[in-house]
């Protein structure tokens, strides 16, 4: 196991000189990080395009897509949406949906296609219908669950003809860890339901961009999901998950796609400091921020720490969990929109 750890360690991406981080603060506040030890920092000063109204947004998988990323009000709103590039600073404001709530499932490029798609939940309300001119309430369900799926080439939704498998979007799937990546044309997110009176039970539901195809894969009871971290980790999916306060936290990578005896534990940390990992970066730092909110960066080879010189914020209204995350940001001129 000591020798696929070093070879899985030694395995990263290849990025040019055009890659950097980008690092989202206060759900409004953006730093770009680059530099082998990440001392160049830089406050962006950009083009907030929710400046007009609530200049608070959050990023779809907290993650890029070919250097596109995904914004929007909140997770479980997402009343206005746009696609920003940050390299050429351009954004795109997609069509509005009205509904009762809009929840954004997943941000992606197809590369087939060569097309950048946005999958999303759309709750309509269906608590009467009429018989002979009265209203009656609908004793099976008060709202309809549709999914959609929408192609900047067409710049229109779709309604999607199946839904999502064992997917819980409401709040508590979306809040309590950066639940959401995007790898190599599929959108993965970590969804949790309820099993009777157990505990929840967590899904990884990966959606292919191109086939517009699910596959379902079961997280193995090792993996805690009071903080989980999805993300991609020198070219696989793992989850960093730990627990509140916790001295330790595990990385559990996925072998094969739609098989659960493929997740492998193959890393477990003792943490140089209390915190929740809130992003992975180019060459597989754990970034972490620790009780007193500072942001530091944790080598997996070198065991070595760091402190980033940042601060972030927690969402104190649920227990204290932080809001900063990381994503890889690879420069792109080609997508003009």
């Amino acid at each position: 196991m000591t020798k696929y750890r070093n070879n899985f360690l030694s395995n990263t991406p290849s990025y040019d000189g055009d890659t950097s981080l980008l690092m989202n603060i206060r759900c409004y506040e953006l730093y770009s990080l680059s530099g082998d030890r990440f001392e160049n920092k830089v406050k962006l000063n950009w083009p907030n395009p929710f400046s007009e109204g609530n200049s608070r947004f959050n990023i779809c998988c907290f993650g890029s897509a070919n250097g596109i990323l995904c914004l929007s009000y909140n997770n479980y709103g997402g009343r206005r949406i746009v696609l920003w590039n940050p390299t050429t600073e351009k954004f795109k404001v997609i069509p509005p949906k009205f509904g009762v709530s809009v929840t954004l499932y997943g941000f992606g490029y197809d590369n087939v296609a060569d097309d950048y798609k946005v999958i999303r939940q759309v709750k309509l309300p269906t608590i009467f219908h009429r018989l002979n001119n009265d209203i009656l309430f609908d004793k099976d369900s008060f709202f309809l669950h549709c999914w959609e799926i929408y192609s900047l080439r067409s710049n229109l939704w779709k309604k999607l003809d199946f839904n999502m498998p064992n997917c819980n979007t409401d709040i508590v799937s979306s809040l309590n860890g950066h639940l959401q990546v995007y790898m190599n044309g599929m959108c993965h997110r970590v969804c949790e339901y309820y099993k009777g009176r157990e505990p929840f039970v967590g899904n990884l539901v990966s959606f292919d961009l191109n086939k517009e195809t699910v596959s379902v894969t079961s997280i193995p009871s090792h993996v805690t999901l009071d903080w989980t971290q999805l993300t991609a980790l020198n070219g696989s999916i793992a989850l960093v998950s730990s627990t509140k306060k916790a001295t330790l936290f595990h990385i559990s990578i996925l072998g094969e796609i739609g098989v659960k005896e493929s997740w492998i534990k193959l890393f477990i940390v003792e943490q140089p400091c209390v915190g929740f990992p809130i992003g992975v970066g180019m060459k597989g730092e754990i970034f972490i921020q620790n009780i007193d909110d500072e942001i530091v960066w944790f080598d997996l080879t070198t065991k070595m720490i760091k402190e980033l010189g940042l601060k972030g914020k927690r969402m104190e209204f649920l227990s204290g969990y932080p809001i900063a995350n990381v994503t890889i940001i690879i420069k792109n001129l080609a997508c003009t929109f």
